[in-house]
Order: structure tokens, then sequence, then C-alpha cells
């Protein structure tokens, strides 16, 4: 029953806009000489995962932040293996990603969450994990 509300709350909030546009630029908010926030293409906006999950194929979401230096291992090691398209980001930073990390129960990045249909299907955390699920799919 949990799952249900679940996945009932995470496509109300997902898809209560329209279709994504591409982003082909990065976005730097300085306020006095401080950077802010920072959005740049290697993430995933929330337009653009809204899109990808309406798909009937699965994806790989992940969730990591800017300072994690787990993350970072990850995001390495993905690129040496070639499993760097496999994934899409999510900046744990955003307030729109710590609302669904926290609808979801995520408290740790890197965590990695198979989406399939709309709903979240497999959770992995930490780089072993993740990495160990996409070397085997």
């Amino acid at each position: 029953f949990m799952k249900y509300i679940f996945s009932c709350l995470l496509s109300l909030f997902l898809f209560s806009c329209g279709a994504p546009e591409p982003r082909n630029s990065d976005i730097t908010v300085k306020y006095f000489g401080t950077v802010e926030s920072k959005s740049d293409v290697f993430y995933t906006t929330e337009n653009e995962l809204r899109s990808l999950i309406k798909q009937e194929s699965a994806h790989n979401v992940i969730f990591i932040r800017s300072h994690c230096p787990p993350c970072s291992k990850l995001i390495s090691h993905l690129k040496d293996r070639g499993f760097i398209n496999k994934v899409v980001f999510l900046n744990g930073d955003l307030d729109w990603v710590k609302s669904v990390a926290a609808m979801m129960g995520i408290k740790a990045t890197p965590t990695m969450v198979v989406v399939k249909k709309g709903e979240p299907d497999y959770r992995f955390e930490g780089p072993a994990e993740i990495m160990m699920y996409l070397i085997r799919h």
C-alpha cells in the first residue's frame, strides 16, 4: 500500500509540468562573487527526468552531490568502464532533488534507483553496489 502511495506522489510531483527542452549550456549563479548555485549539462533537470520516467524502458538514476568523494570516485569508474551513458545524474544539492530523495527515503549519496515505467524498482547505495549492478546488466 505504501509503495502505491509513494508511486502516486512521485508521479504527481514529476508529471506536473510539460515536456522538457534540451539544455546546451551551464548556468552559474553568483552573489557577491560567491557561487550560490551551479547547474551544468552533466546533471539531469527536473523536466528531463519527467520525460525519462514516462518512457517504457528502465533508467538508472543516480543521486550524487558535488562535494562527495565517493560520488567523484563513482563518476570516474563509470567513465573508465564506459558506463557513463547508461545512467542519468541528479544533483543532490538542489532542492527539488532533495525533495525527490526524501520521498524515496534516500539519505546517502551516491545512490542509484532503477526506474521502470515511472516506478522505482531497485535501489543501490554506494559506488561498489552501483558498479556491480551495472556490470551485470
